[in-house]
């Protein structure tokens, strides 16, 4: 039987994960636009980075190149967080259903947010 805190806990972990899936689509492309600009020749420059690089002059001006692009780092890996969250509730909501893969499944995804969010937090 569920308690009304655990289902305010998973509805407010979706909401985290609705809010940390719309940061990604929006932070991607001035992201990977400003690795292009801050690092010229490290990589192959897609299409789309060209077609879009207009439009997204303004985002990507405020400062140094290498700057604008530490910094959609920085505000990326609240991304990271707010996924994180919504892992556990997904967890939560499959603890009747546990299999040895989706316990492994779940160790790696935790260690990896967690890993990743600390890498770039820690970075600079």
């Amino acid at each position: 039987m569920t308690q009304p805190s655990d289902n305010r806990f998973v509805w407010w972990a979706g909401v985290a994960a609705i809010v940390g899936g719309f940061m990604a689509i929006v932070l991607t492309p001035p992201f990977a636009i400003a690795y292009f600009i801050a690092y010229p020749g490290f990589d192959t420059v897609p299409p789309w980075v060209v077609d879009n690089l207009l439009a997204l002059a303004p985002l990507l001006a405020f400062d140094t190149p290498v700057a604008v692009y530490n910094t959609y780092g920085k505000v990326f890996d609240v991304v990271y967080a707010l996924f994180l969250p919504a892992a556990f509730a997904l967890h939560h909501l499959h603890r009747h259903a546990r299999a040895r893969l989706e316990k492994v499944g779940f160790g790696i995804l935790v260690v990896g947010l967690t890993a990743t969010f600390l890498g770039v937090a820690g970075d600079n």
